[in-house]
């Protein structure tokens, strides 16, 4: 029988001990925390809600309805700036961010795609932005993804970008007495919250009711709330004024990217087959970041196997955008 090399015990000891902190860090007890910032959160964005419904004027509802995501994810980035998200927890808003998301798509960008000219330039518009939309998105992530091989955990965590992996690498760093500042990870997030506010700014010029793209800001508003607030829990122990810079700079990208998608839709209106073909990007967008970056890392990430409880909350989200668009919220 052959001798287990001589550190073999020691390194297994080591890594067994790292998975236990990172498990207890999971369920150490900050799950009432995560539920006090998401009732304050509720509350910040009934607020929002009401204010929008009294708001008369097109522009200033636009503005608004693009701005719900940055004020979320800043807000719970702040508030919960101490706060450990459970694992559970994290997946389970992103399914029902998911479902809203897939919703979104159907009830807001779908639509518009049906109802443009069956002519070449239209088709030739659909089928260029759909594939664009992957396109970039797929170079995007390629670009983002850190090598896998052995010894570079760490930094693969650091440049994937979603909440789930975001808190993976909170933990990590939090066994450190002085962990480096997360510049890959800074730089995916803001990516990630660009890409995401352009997409709420092309659904909101879709098409011209009055509260056009809602749907699809209230899912990035729960997806981008829970990203900051796990982006949030890496910077504790940075410097309070780099980590408050830190966590303030994605949600004004967001906000960045909703009034360049906004504005480039409102341009292209008197260009039909550009206005098609940027729907269609923003339509395979955000396919991709349902079925390729939520969802799989949202699975992924759940270490007990399925859980009912949170798969089923893709399905609750999918029906509430259905249902708010049958009552009338997000209608014209």
């Amino acid at each position: 029988m052959s001798t287990p090399p001589p550190f073999s015990r020691l390194n297994n000891d080591v890594s067994e001990e790292l998975q236990i902190k990172v498990k207890a860090s999971e369920d150490g007890g900050s799950t009432a925390p995560v539920l006090k910032a998401t009732a304050s959160a509720s509350l910040v964005l009934a607020a929002l809600l009401v204010w929008l419904s009294a708001v008369q004027d097109p522009l200033q509802r636009r503005v608004l309805i693009c701005a719900i995501p940055s004020v979320m994810m800043l807000f719970l980035s702040l508030v919960a700036y101490k706060v450990t998200v459970p694992t559970d927890i994290m997946s389970a808003f992103q399914h029902l961010a998911a479902g809203l998301l897939v919703s979104a798509v159907s009830c807001e960008l779908v639509p518009t795609l049906l109802a443009a000219p069956n002519d070449v330039p239209n088709i030739v518009g659909i089928i260029g932005g759909f594939a664009g939309g992957i396109s970039i998105l797929t170079l995007l992530s390629t670009c983002c993804s850190a090598e896998t091989e052995e010894g570079d955990e760490q930094e693969a965590l650091a440049h994937t970008p979603r909440g789930l992996t975001s808190l993976e690498h909170a933990r990590r760093a939090a066994l450190l007495q002085s962990p480096p500042f997360p510049f890959a990870l800074v730089t995916a997030v803001t990516t990630d919250a660009f890409v995401d506010g352009l997409l709420v700014g092309i659904s909101s010029g879709a098409s011209l009711q009055a509260n056009a793209g809602l749907i699809l800001s209230l899912a990035l508003a729960v997806e981008m709330g829970f990203t900051g607030l796990a982006y949030a829990s890496t910077m504790r122990k940075q410097p309070a004024v780099r980590a408050l810079l830190s966590i303030a700079l994605p949600p004004v990208v967001l906000q960045l990217g909703a009034l360049v998608g906004a504005v480039a839709t409102s341009l292209l209106v008197a260009l039909p087959a550009l206005h098609t073909a940027l729907v269609a990007f923003g339509t395979s967008a955000l396919l991709y970041l349902v079925t390729v970056e939520l969802l799989h890392e949202a699975h992924q990430a759940m270490d007990r196997g399925h859980i009912w409880w949170v798969e089923i909350l893709f399905f609750v989200g999918f029906l509430i955008a259905i249902l708010l668009e049958k009552l009338g919220v997000a209608a014209a």
